[in-house]
């Protein structure tokens, strides 16, 4: 939880653009941000964290959660 909120907050602090369209953004790079933080003990992950790691781990999210129209 915590590791997704400081992905959140930085990516809109860093933006500054609070609109639907970069929310969006923001949420992906918040749950790449906490599923690096899964990965090793504490924060022992992001010490060794790359920028080309963070930005392949959010084109990876954004492509999971790219579907067509679900009828129901």
């Amino acid at each position: 939880g915590d590791s997704f909120a400081g992905g959140l907050v930085s990516f809109l602090a860093h933006t500054g653009d609070l609109g639907p369209a970069n929310l969006r953004r923001a949420m992906i790079y918040a749950s790449a941000a906490a599923s690096f933080a899964v990965e090793d003990f504490s924060v022992d992950r992001f010490r060794h964290l790359e920028r080309p790691e963070v930005l392949q781990r959010c084109r990876a999210f954004a492509d999971l959660v790219r579907f067509p129209d679900i009828s129901i």
